[in-house]
């Protein structure tokens, strides 16, 4: 396998500026600790299903490569496609073969692609999952590695990078994204634990590189009850936004500091957690019951702010509909792709990035040139192809915009009859029994030491 190839190149460039397009923030940090002319293994938390090997490529200036099940490689195009884009199998009991023998012939194969330099990415968890929560791993990563630099006398010079990605709404469009390259670990470091004993060099090594990825992401120590932690997550992070908006990192690390305190209050006091747990759940149903968010509540509007923002609504409208008519066949065809497909929730994301680059793209295209063919005008269709994407951008915010708004609408109705009195009630003593001083003082470094 080369180290670059000119397809591999095409479709990263290509991915890179759709990346852009499909997330509203896409923030990558820490990149310029990663060593530059040495083999590489990339791995981080496994959230995002395709997303997570994407991002990472495309935060990078390497070509990757990246192991994927082998039943995928089955058709002979496919496998030369998938072996254009420098992926390799790997081999699962399922798969009714000798699998110790394969995934041999795939670690030779990847052992010599360490040798001319090359990066690989695994993800040791080894599954996917979407709450914010590193979950237990495999120890493949580890034995690849020590693989690799024992056949070349552990002078390979081979580091693992850890990686935390973090995706504000995994399954959703215009979201935000933390791509956080964290510290280089290098693989020769535990040569004397591997020679001492094989079991002791993987226990030390998987612990680094777990230490790596969880110090670069933002991870719930227990998923028990963790509906009501993320929700008294959003509440502090909801209160502390009336103050200062946060960008994307800052937001990771500041609600990591949140986490910790509600964990230290959860070990420290475990009647009073379990007493606001059950507060929690009861203003989760309640905010259920009125199809309300903990942020619409924040948010105080007066009618003159709201009638701006409906004027402003009324004013733009003639542009949604420009966007619904020209936009709206890529649509309704990608959300019926999208149903037939019958995916399980964890590829949504996914798939919904897939098929706005290759069929709403190919739609934009073929809508540019039949444009540009009725006004023989090739610079037309060029600027309508470019405006198209922007235009399902627009579309989509201008529809989170009205949504909002009616939202606010309603819960000024409601404040009004009184209704929301008992909510706003349980928000306070629930934000009471927070105590959060502790972390304010470390967020406030947190957002100093950013400046």
């Amino acid at each position: 396998m080369k180290r670059r190839n000119s397809v591999y190149g095409f479709l990263k460039g290509m991915v890179s500026i759709a990346l852009r397009l499909f997330y509203r923030k896409l923030e990558v940090h820490g990149y310029e600790q990663v060593p530059k002319d040495v083999p590489l293994i990339f791995t981080s938390n496994h959230q995002g299903t395709l997303m997570d090997a994407v991002l990472i490529i495309c935060s990078s200036n390497l070509h990757i490569a990246s192991l994927a099940r082998a039943d995928i490689f089955k058709k002979p195009w496919v496998k030369r496609l998938l072996t254009a884009l420098m992926m390799i199998p790997i081999y699962r009991p399922r798969d009714k073969v000798d699998i110790r023998e394969k995934n041999e012939e795939t670690f030779k194969d990847c052992f010599a692609f360490f040798k001319k330099k090359g990066a690989i990415i695994i993800f040791p968890e080894g599954s996917n999952g979407l709450a914010w929560h590193l979950r237990s791993f495999k120890k493949g990563i580890a034995r690849l590695a020590f693989g690799a630099e024992a056949s070349n006398q552990f002078n390979l010079n081979l580091h693992v990078v850890p990686v935390g990605i973090h995706y504000s709404k995994h399954t959703g469009f215009q979201s935000n994204i933390v791509v956080n390259f964290g510290k280089p670990i290098g693989v020769a470091d535990y040569k004397t634990a591997y020679e001492q004993s094989a079991a002791k060099g993987i226990k030390q090594l998987m612990e680094a590189i777990r230490n790596g990825i969880q110090e670069k992401m933002l991870h719930f120590p227990s998923v028990e009850n963790y509906d009501e932690q993320l929700m008294a997550l959003h509440m502090l992070q909801n209160e502390a936004a009336l103050k200062q908006k946060k960008r994307p990192l800052h937001w990771v690390e500041s609600s990591q500091v949140y986490i910790n305190q509600l964990t230290t209050f959860k070990n420290d006091h475990p009647d009073n957690y379990h007493h606001l747990i059950q507060q929690l759940k009861h203003y989760l149903n309640v905010l259920k019951q009125h199809n309300l968010k903990d942020k619409t509540l924040v948010q105080n509007k007066s009618m003159g702010v709201l009638f701006a923002q409906f004027f402003g609504l009324l004013c733009l409208s003639p542009l949604w509909l420009c966007a619904v008519f020209n936009c709206g066949v890529a649509y309704l065809l990608n959300r019926l792709l999208i149903k037939k497909m019958g995916l399980t929730i964890y590829f949504l994301g996914s798939i919904k990035f897939v098929l706005g680059l290759f069929v709403s793209g190919w739609l934009f295209l073929l809508q540019a040139m039949l444009l540009a063919v009725f006004t023989k005008s090739i610079l037309a269709g060029l600027l309508y192809f470019i405006s198209l994407p922007l235009l399902g951008i627009f579309w989509y915010r201008y529809n989170v915009a009205v949504i909002k708004f009616i939202s606010q609408l309603k819960k000024n109705r409601l404040l009004n009859s009184g209704e929301l009195a008992e909510l706003m009630q349980l928000r306070k003593a629930i934000l009471n029994e927070l105590d959060f001083q502790q972390s304010s003082k470390e967020i406030s470094n947190i957002t100093h030491h950013k400046l």
